[in-house]
């Protein structure tokens, strides 16, 4: 149904919030999407969980070049959440 689809998204997103808080550290604004990757989430579920975040303005997505790495920024909306 709709509502597990949407459910397990959001055990999905907290994941991978986890995973960028851990990644980040204090001393970071910022990493690549690559070091999200081979984790125990697929890489399409990060990506969607971040697109999702982005969405909800909790991160800002930037790519520098055309199939470039993805820079992954928090926002204040991220650390407040």
């Amino acid at each position: 149904t709709d509502t597990a689809h949407a459910e397990e998204i959001e055990v999905t997103i907290e994941s991978v919030r986890t995973s960028i808080d851990a990644a980040l550290g204090t001393a970071r604004t910022a990493l690549l999407f690559r070091e999200l990757r081979g984790g125990a989430i697929p890489d399409v579920e990060v990506y969607l969980a971040l697109l999702f975040m982005a969405h909800r303005g909790q991160l800002t997505l930037r790519q520098d070049e055309l199939f470039g790495d993805l820079w992954i920024a928090p926002t204040l909306q991220f650390r407040a959440d």
